[in-house]
């Protein structure tokens, strides 16, 4: 005959295993999403990361941290942030991490950007972590079928979408549509591996959430990053002093906006970041 208090007891002990299992994710998570401190430079949001982090696990966008087997790359997928088992090549390295200086307020130019492995690795975990708002925004904004949330953004009418991260998207596809040979706004848009899907409308809407995802992780970065980077690709007066141009652009696959678009991208991204605090703190 069974003990009738095992019931119970069992149920107690699966609570507290889920308890410590979520407890022991989350302070993974806010590890990963400790920034270094030279990120703290004219920074009011420099703890933002770890509040975003601890808001999706609360909202079950993320449910656990793995390992990718044989790969030197980061994902999002399923709830899941996959972590590289093997180093970035320095090949990559070089391409993908954007790498100029930024210049602060006081006039004192200093290094933002991600340099060792360890803060490139802290980096590519906040892209993902970011990748996982995105998709809790989809799921709110097309909580019927999330996964027409892209068609909807590019609806005309009173069906469409239109919110920040909606219209960030819809820039960044009309950038990459406009260019002849694949150019958009970040180099982790230009990902080879989406040359896979064979679709060419879908092969734009992949590189541009891309895109859109990683002109917002340089602002929860740092701003003043995100910053210089909008600055490099309009090409503004201090980039091209230190001796940039279009070649540099073309380079790295980059196309180059106006500066009109580029005060409208770093409005819309702020905005965005505006958004997602009120969202964690409601």
């Amino acid at each position: 005959m069974k003990n009738p208090e095992e019931g119970p007891n069992l149920y107690e002990n699966k609570l507290e295993q889920d308890r410590e299992k979520k407890e022991k994710l989350r302070e993974d998570v806010s590890d990963w999403l400790t920034l270094p401190e030279k990120t703290k430079e004219e920074n009011p949001d420099r703890e933002l990361p770890k509040k975003l982090g601890d808001f999706l696990i609360k909202n079950r966008c993320i449910e656990g941290i793995d390992v990718w087997k044989g790969s030197w790359g980061f994902k999002y997928e399923n709830g899941t942030i996959h972590v590289s088992e093997n180093p970035m090549p320095d090949t990559a390295k070089d391409y993908y991490i954007f790498k100029l200086p930024s210049r602060l307020s006081n006039g004192k130019e200093t290094n933002l950007f991600p340099i060792n492995d360890n803060e490139i690795d802290v980096y590519r975990f906040l892209h993902e972590t970011s990748h996982a708002y995105q998709e809790h925004l989809m799921k709110k904004e097309s909580p019927d079928v999330p996964q027409k949330w892209y068609d909807r953004v590019l609806l005309e009418g009173s069906s469409k979408i239109d919110s920040t991260l909606g219209i960030l998207f819809e820039f960044c596809k009309k950038k990459r549509e406009q260019s002849a040979d694949g150019k958009g706004l970040s180099t982790w848009g230009n990902v080879p591996d989406y040359n896979r899907i064979t679709h060419q409308e879908s092969q734009f809407a992949t590189r541009a959430i891309e895109d859109a995802n990683e002109l917002v992780t340089m602002y929860l970065w740092n701003p003043k990053y995100f910053e210089t980077y909008i600055d490099y690709l309009s090409l503004s007066s201090s980039v091209v002093d230190k001796g940039y141009n279009e070649r540099n652009l073309d380079n790295d696959k980059l196309i180059k906006i106006t500066e009109k678009e580029a005060d409208a991208v770093k409005e819309l991204v702020h905005n965005y970041v505006e958004e997602m605090k009120n969202e964690i703190a409601a």
